[in-house]
């Protein structure tokens, strides 16, 4: 079994709400959570945050610095090239995978991240990427915002090297998507009707009103209380019951 090194992208500038990687939830910025969530995850060999050299960054590379991680900078435009040259720095090579994880998942469960993980290693090379997510796909059954894919690094190269147009290039995967074989893992429930990202001013006032509930100074709250809350507490899955689901991968 080769080396499995996390990437996380994050970025001030992202999405429809600037600023969301610091965004506070109980005193800590939201990018702090994701990487304790993604720490606690113990088949993670590694943890690279990668970001762009742009001076508006600045602050996700001091917050990465300040807690101890590892970090790549690159082109803005191409976030396919900032995971492969990343992957290049820490060496990864032949039978090496990659986690990709992004930074509007502070409610991000590593149970369920373990359970893609392990699904990666129990069936490559007979699969190319493993996902709990996959784009949004028909079969989705975990809300976005949990979202977990492990790919190989050959794969990544091979993106790197043949994925064209600015789609593939700025969402990483959908050539691997695309080109490669997909594992899909599968809630027995569809709770995919619930919004878990943080991509609006209502996800950040909902995911604030989660975390108020259920963190009590540790990140070991996961994916079944936060949808049992949900389900007793409709005041607050409502907060962003309007905001619509993002297309793409």
């Amino acid at each position: 079994m080769g080396k499995i090194c996390a990437i996380l992208q994050a970025r001030m500038n992202s999405g429809r709400l600037w600023g969301k990687a610091l965004m506070p939830l109980c005193g800590k910025p939201a990018l702090e959570h994701v990487l304790d969530r993604i720490s606690r995850i113990r088949l993670i060999d590694r943890i690279v945050v990668v970001t762009t050299t742009s001076g508006d960054d600045d602050p996700v590379v001091e917050l990465a610095g300040e807690l101890g991680y590892q970090l790549f900078r690159g082109s803005g435009d191409d976030i396919l090239s900032l995971y492969y040259h990343a992957a290049l720095k820490e060496r990864l090579e032949y039978g090496d995978a990659v986690v990709r994880f992004t930074a509007d998942c502070p409610l991000l469960d590593r149970r369920i991240s373990t359970k893609v993980i392990q699904a990666y290693n129990e069936h490559m090379p007979e699969v190319d990427i493993v996902t709990n997510g996959g784009g949004n796909g028909p079969r989705r059954t975990y809300p976005q915002g949990i979202d977990t894919e492990v790919f190989s690094f050959l794969k990544l190269a091979e993106a790197h090297r043949n994925a064209a147009g600015s789609f593939r290039r700025e969402h990483v995967t959908p050539y691997i998507y695309e080109t490669g074989r997909t594992m899909l893992v599968e809630n027995e429930t569809d709770y995919s009707h619930f919004r878990l990202n943080l991509d609006t001013l209502q996800d950040y006032r909902m995911i604030s009103a989660v975390y108020e509930e259920l963190y009590n100074s540790r990140n070991d709250f996961g994916f079944d209380q936060v949808i049992e809350l949900l389900e007793v507490r409709p005041d607050i899955a409502d907060i962003n019951s309007g905001s619509a689901q993002k297309n793409g991968v």
